[in-house]
């Protein structure tokens, strides 16, 4: 799903690889500059029955066109969510 990543001194539009519980991949496809390690991020895209949401984040790696994601501290109904959408009982966002 498409989403776009901010953090203090950049943005960036990605693509989300996988999701879990704990956080996210994403594919970087058009920028140059990449958050740090460690950075705090905030990453928006769109969730089935929520619509947009922004979700706070920690970089945990970064390899190449690809940076990984966890959660920081989400709400019920985005942990609900995204948790159907790891069990597969929901389709992921579109």
């Amino acid at each position: 799903m498409p989403a776009t990543l901010a953090w203090e001194g950049g943005t960036l539009t990605a693509q989300s690889l996988d999701i879990s519980l704990g956080g996210t991949s994403i594919g970087v496809t058009d920028a140059a500059e990449r958050p740090e390690l460690g950075a705090s991020v905030r990453l928006a895209f769109e969730l089935p029955t929520l619509g947009a949401v922004t979700l706070p984040a920690f970089v945990r790696w970064v390899r190449g066109d690809s940076v990984g994601l966890q959660f920081g501290l989400i709400g019920a109904r985005e942990t609900h969510v995204i948790g159907r959408i790891v069990r597969g009982s929901l389709p992921d966002a579109e």
